[in-house]
């Protein structure tokens, strides 16, 4: 009697990175509302096509918005201490 071996399935084909993802990631160290931007369009996509990406997405608006609060703060340093020498 023949016993039969399990054979392995095929893995499933993985989607590519999404396009989007990386270049978010990029953008939101110099640009913080870009990568913002990117980030949410990246993360959308991958929900609607399966890509793979989505850690670089979170990643892009995380760093986005903490880019984007650092110059907020930056900036209101900045107009505070120029109206301190103004006064």
């Amino acid at each position: 009697m023949a016993t039969t071996q399990p054979q392995a399935s095929a893995p499933a084909a993985s989607r590519g990175i999404n396009g989007l993802a990386l270049p978010a990631l990029i953008a939101s160290f110099f640009i913080g509302f870009l990568g913002i931007v990117l980030g949410h369009l990246s993360l959308e996509q991958i929900r609607a096509t399966g890509d793979s990406g989505r850690g670089l997405a979170i990643a892009a608006l995380a760093v986005g918005y903490v880019t984007v609060c650092l110059t907020g703060l930056a900036l209101v340093m900045y107009f505070a201490i120029a109206a301190s020498r103004l006064g």
